[in-house]
């Protein structure tokens, strides 16, 4: 509702869109899956929330590539309208990578409880993949 529904619809507000997205969809869903079995009053659920939060606040652009008429007649003002379609991707782009690297820096230190090795491999082969994503969408 606040995304989308007036009085407060977010949707046209650009970075304020895709951070409405980021937090309930990255944050707040790894949170409150780890509440079923754990404590949320400890920092590491946040931050495995945080580094989804942080990659669906650039990743979320994508959708906005395909509605740009629309977006613009509604009057909203996502970051493709707002930087175009380049200048979108360029800022959107350290948000499918580093976050990953985040995670896998994270898992090198020992500051996460999961098996050290595994998510390593898994944040590099993310960031990986988010710079793939980052070559398509350039093309």
């Amino acid at each position: 509702m606040i995304y989308s529904a007036p009085p407060v619809r977010t949707k046209r507000l650009a970075w304020v869109a895709n951070a409405t997205i980021a937090i309930p969809r990255g944050v707040l869903l790894v949170v409150a899956g780890w509440s079923v079995t754990r404590s949320v009053a400890s920092w590491e659920p946040w931050g495995i929330g945080g580094v989804l939060g942080l990659f669906l606040l650039g990743a979320s652009v994508t959708k906005d590539f395909a509605d740009v008429e629309g977006d613009r007649a509604g009057g909203c003002e996502t970051l493709p309208i707002r930087y175009g379609r380049a200048g979108a991707i360029r800022r959107a782009a350290p948000f499918f990578t580093v976050p990953f690297l985040l995670l896998a820096a994270g898992a090198g230190a020992g500051v996460f409880t999961g098996h050290r090795v595994a998510l390593a491999v898994l944040g590099i082969a993310c960031a990986g993949w988010g710079a793939r994503v980052v070559c398509m969408l350039r093309r």
